[in-house]
């Protein structure tokens, strides 16, 4: 927990918990409500459809589920680094160097490939219970694991595919079904309200299809600009200076990096809403990437966002006297 992008993580897993509870309760609430008026079932499941929409996708897609054991294992213990292998098994099996096994609950696709190609991870851990938390290169997020028994697998083997392609790739896979099923929804509302109106004169399903439009345009306006993370071009390396952001309520951070390229152009690049460890890492490498159309990332991490590039004049070194 001293550091705080650590600490910055493993607090918006514990937010993310509470949103899920909430929802839960939630749920609840609106089943009794259909139990009481079986006409309203109707919103009920809507309501129920946006919240769990919300407790999926409005916090970071890569951020860690919640368990009671990692907070205390983050406060005690530094992380240490140590080689592993990644075995061909069902979920994310690690074979530590002391001949351990473990392993990491729900990591993503491009988090496992880090460790396919980098052989290491940073661990804390394990506890009286055999409870660990694990992280990868180029993040912070703490993720849950736990020792097992020994497992048969051969090891696994690294794609050829950039890992920050991946992970665009990935949550634009993830959140596809969800765009189609918006439209969907919205239509059946305004459909209902329609025959409501004509036949029962009832109004109230209107402000609920507007609602749902409302909830479709703004879903698939984040839809079309993840799809645009995928990078279209080679990755280009620029020198990166001058970070500067702030964390948003979801985990997510926006700020500005200013770039210099090989060929003199200075830029200051504009990011929103992009993975925090982007910027930790700009800070830490002093270097940022750019894949063409506003793709800014690292190919060799799980991180990539847009950004918005302005060209910046390069500052002018003062000349010496000859005094």
């Amino acid at each position: 927990m001293a550091d705080e992008t650590t600490a910055q993580f493993y607090a918006l897993s514990v937010r993310q918990a509470r949103l899920w509870v909430l929802s839960a309760v939630s749920g609840l609430v609106l089943g009794a409500l259909v139990l009481w008026r079986p006409e309203w079932y109707s919103v009920a499941i809507g309501m129920i459809f946006v919240g769990v929409v919300q407790s999926r996708f409005g916090v970071v897609p890569t951020q860690m589920p919640w368990r009671a054991a990692t907070g205390p294992l983050l406060a005690g213990q530094p992380w240490r680094e140590t080689p592993v292998r990644v075995l061909n098994t069902i979920g994310t099996v690690l074979y530590l160097d002391n001949g351990e096994y473990v392993l990491v609950r729900v990591l993503p696709a491009a988090a496992r490939e880090v460790i396919v190609r980098a052989g290491r991870v940073w661990l804390v851990g394990p506890d009286a219970k055999g409870r660990f938390a694990v992280r990868v290169d180029g993040s912070h997020t703490a993720w849950p694991a736990k020792r097992i028994r020994p497992v048969t697998g051969t090891a696994a083997l690294p794609t050829h595919e950039p890992i920050a392609a991946m992970a665009a790739r990935v949550l634009v896979e993830r959140m596809r079904p969800m765009a189609g099923f918006f439209p969907v929804l919205a239509v059946l509302y305004l459909v209902m309200a329609v025959f409501s109106t004509t036949y029962d004169g009832e109004w109230w399903w209107y402000p609920f299809a507007a609602f749902f439009v409302f909830l479709t345009v703004m879903f698939w306006v984040s839809y079309r600009q993840l799809k645009r993370l995928r990078p279209t071009e080679p990755w280009t390396r620029a020198q990166a200076s001058e970070p500067s952001w702030r964390v948003r309520g979801n985990g997510t951070a926006t700020g500005t990096v200013v770039l210099d390229f090989p060929d003199g152009r200075r830029v200051t690049a504009h990011l929103d809403r992009a993975p925090l460890d982007l910027f930790v890492n700009v800070r830490q490498e002093k270097a940022l990437w750019i894949a063409g159309n506003g793709v800014v990332g690292f190919p060799h991490y799980p991180s990539v966002a847009l950004a918005r590039l302005v060209a910046t004049p390069t500052p002018v070194r003062p000349v010496p006297s000859a005094g």
